[in-house]
């Protein structure tokens, strides 16, 4: 659950007064703060434990694997398109072996944009 960076900081004091005994802080909380939304003790002890392992109050955004494999991939095909500005987002897809959308997704992620320059007449 996420609580605010306020309410946070409330149930890690009533923590701390009781000596990291997570019943005892859920009651203490109980009778502290009536009119807030009423904590158990395990959201005491979830909340102890997020603050140990990363340091913050707010859970972190999961990255997907997806995104890393495409991170992954990213230079070998920024390489070829410097190498080669008018290859197709389909030849990239084949040669490296993902697919084209995530080809494309690279491109947008960089600020480029897979298009083809024809010329229709001479200047």
């Amino acid at each position: 659950m996420v609580y605010s960076n306020e309410e946070a900081f409330k149930m890690l004091m009533i923590l701390g007064e009781c000596f990291q005994n997570f019943r005892s802080a859920e009651r203490l909380y109980a009778e502290r703060f009536p009119d807030l939304r009423q904590q158990c003790y395990k959201s005491f002890e979830r909340l102890a434990q997020l603050v140990r392992s990363t340091g913050n109050v707010q859970p972190q955004k999961k990255r997907s694997k997806v995104m890393e494999v495409r991170q992954g991939r990213a230079p070998d095909i920024l390489a070829a398109v410097q190498l080669n500005p008018h290859v197709s987002t389909r030849i990239l897809s084949r040669d490296s072996g993902i697919s084209q959308m995530s080809v494309c997704r690279i491109l947008k992620d960089n600020r480029m944009h897979p298009y083809r320059i024809s010329l229709h007449q001479a200047l």
